[in-house]
């Protein structure tokens, strides 16, 4: 669910994104091994993302139309990549405080919550 999230997130349609989570989960299975991953689903979640990126960046995206989000202005860009980064940032918290203590599990606004 978190991959066809990030997929829909860039590109806007789901056909699209299904394609790209199923091309992601082929990727995954062939670089992992070459990779010593230590947060992954950070490292999932930065696969999805530059893979969406590098569609439609070389065009692959044919089926979406081109919409206000990708003509947005340059302020635009810069907000959504620090929300991308916020998001990354948060994972990446989340998976630290589950290794300070398995026994506990942390929701979304990092709330200790008992096993």
């Amino acid at each position: 669910m978190l991959l066809l999230g990030v997929c829909m997130k860039y590109l806007k349609n789901e056909e699209d994104a299904k394609d790209a989570v199923q091309q992601v989960f082929l990727k995954v299975i062939n670089d992992l091994p070459k990779y010593k991953v230590e947060y992954f689903k950070s490292w999932l979640y930065m696969v999805a993302k530059n893979h969406c990126l590098m569609k439609l960046r070389d065009g692959g995206n044919h089926t979406a139309e081109i919409n206000d989000q990708l003509m947005a202005t340059a302020d635009d860009a810069d907000g959504r990549h620090l929300a991308i980064e916020k998001d990354i940032h948060l994972s990446q918290m989340e998976v630290a405080m589950e290794q300070l203590n398995p026994s506990m599990s942390w929701n979304s606004n990092s709330t200790m919550i008992a096993s």
